[in-house]
């Protein structure tokens, strides 16, 4: 998506994606009861789900005889070429739609077979899809089976499987499971399209799909569901969409849509995650706090500070790491106060060595002074060495200063010296 708007003027994505929906609630049908465990048990084959009473092949029947197949040209796949040369995207998004309406089921495959001719590019893509969501409305499995033979990608099986899923999603899960190929990686990406269609007209089937895949949010298929499911939850109740999170029984996908809740709200309502992100498990909740944390500390300071006290254990020890930097980005002295607290802790060295590196270019005496409070000598000596190069090249008068008048580690304060006395040695 995030390609096709880098290449498609935006006003024809935007027309277009306006009336594909228009094109599609006009024709879809009332919503299906679905069971939710017939679709995983008897597994058939394509041939038997195309003789099947009630059967995606069956409502393609009856759409036949409502579909004549009058082309404005009386020649479908030339239509489709002409349109095809349209350079105003509205327009030709139009004139797609109104060749549509004339197809007749038997039309389809010369027109997408016309329209692949030229060369499925980003720019025609869009395009391409609505013809095989048009063809799967009256004969999904004819559009797969196209598909079979020209080696369509994923997203196009998706396309065609979105669609069919709006009159009979058992049908086209049913046709998924049979016919996915499994990559390596497990999960059946063909269901995208289904559980994005059942996210709108039947979320718990939708949720129930999703439960039963293999689930990895390193997926690049299973973060696009999900961040379509959670933004079409979000727009109906966000409380119900928190709860909705807590109630996945897989934890690497119930950790990853909790980070995107936090994402979406960190910024607007950061006590609400706060407060439901006590009620997550561990993996989970620290998933929160990363997003959480620091737009929260930079954003009210003083709050954030507030809400940490409230805090303990491990929790509060990933915290401090990036509420301290964060703060310290206004208020550099407030963060040292507040993590001046932990001192004799040694479980809080991540969070001194993440201050210091935030404050060691600006205010590089501060620093310093917080590399000496880290409890482990071996890291805060060689982050202060890392340090020292810096700020020598930087200021070396600076450097002499803190040197000569504060505690250091003696192989830190030997190096500082012989480097300033080298840099002012006079050249041979």
């Amino acid at each position: 998506m995030k390609q096709l708007l880098k290449t498609i003027p935006i006003i024809h994505f935007v027309w277009l994606a306006a009336l594909v929906a228009a094109f599609f609630a006009g024709r879809a049908t009332a919503p299906k009861s679905v069971d939710p465990e017939a679709t995983f048990q008897g597994a058939r084959s394509s041939r038997s789900l195309s003789s099947t009473p009630g059967s995606a092949a069956g409502k393609s029947a009856d759409r036949r005889g409502q579909r004549t197949g009058t082309s404005r040209s009386g020649d479908p796949a030339a239509d489709i070429l002409s349109i095809s040369k349209i350079e105003d995207p509205v327009q030709r998004a139009r004139e797609l739609l109104a060749l549509i309406e004339r197809l007749g089921v038997d039309d389809f495959e010369a027109v997408v077979a016309a329209f692949r001719s030229l060369g499925i590019t980003p720019e025609r893509m869009a395009d391409y899809h609505l013809l095989l969501a048009a063809w799967a409305r009256v004969d999904p499995l004819a559009a797969l089976a196209s598909l079979e033979a020209d080696s369509g990608s994923p997203a196009d099986r998706r396309a065609v499987l979105t669609a069919w899923a709006l009159d009979d999603p058992n049908a086209a899960i049913e046709w998924a499971v049979e016919n996915f190929i499994p990559n390596g990686e497990g999960a059946n990406n063909w269901l995208v399209g289904t559980i994005r269609e059942l996210t709108v007209t039947d979320p718990d089937r939708a949720t129930d799909l999703l439960n039963r895949l293999p689930q990895s949010v390193s997926q690049k298929d299973t973060r696009d569901v999900l961040n379509f499911m959670l933004g079409t939850l979000f727009k109906k109740d966000v409380e119900a969409t928190m709860e909705w999170v807590s109630a996945l029984p897989d934890e690497d996908l119930r950790a990853g849509a909790a980070r995107r809740i936090a994402m979406r709200l960190a910024g607007t309502n950061p006590q609400q995650v706060a407060r439901w992100a006590e009620t997550l498990d561990p993996k989970s909740r620290r998933q929160v706090f990363e997003e959480l944390t620091q737009p929260w500390a930079l954003r009210a300071p003083d709050e954030a500070l507030a809400w940490a006290d409230t805090l303990s254990g491990d929790t509060l020890q990933q915290v401090a790491g990036a509420i301290t930097p964060a703060v310290a980005a206004k208020d550099p002295q407030k963060a040292s106060k507040w993590l001046a607290q932990f001192d004799d802790d040694p479980a809080f060295d991540t969070a001194r060595l993440r201050l210091v590196q935030h404050l060691s270019r600006k205010t590089p005496e501060l620093a310093a002074d917080w590399l000496g409070r880290i409890t482990d000598v071996t890291t805060g000596e060689r982050e202060f060495h890392r340090m020292l190069d810096g700020w020598m090249e930087r200021d070396p008068e600076a450097v002499l200063r803190y040197v000569e008048n504060n505690t250091i580690p003696e192989s830190i304060r030997q190096r500082a010296m012989r480097t300033l006395a080298d840099e002012k040695a006079p050249t041979q």
